[in-house]
């Protein structure tokens, strides 16, 4: 989601969702040259196939996302 509202577009397309879910699962999550480097490292935190590493799934996840350098300056 992350990803569609600051590019526009969303990461995987295609005609059908078992498609998307295929690209999903096997493709590499490309960014245009363009995209912020704090997004860019956030949706990589989140997006990470290991779970063991996964924002989300790990221990004090809620605190990892919120001091992430995306959300610096963000008074929560």
């Amino acid at each position: 989601m992350i990803y569609e509202l600051m590019y526009g577009q969303p990461p995987f397309m295609a005609l059908n969702p078992m498609e998307i879910f295929q690209k999903v699962i096997n493709q590499k999550l490309l960014f245009p040259r363009v995209f912020d480097e704090g997004a860019k490292s956030l949706i990589k935190h989140l997006t990470c196939h290991d779970l063991t590493r996964r924002y989300g799934h790990v221990k004090d996840s809620e605190n990892k996302i919120k001091n992430h350098r995306f959300f610096e300056g963000t008074d929560w």
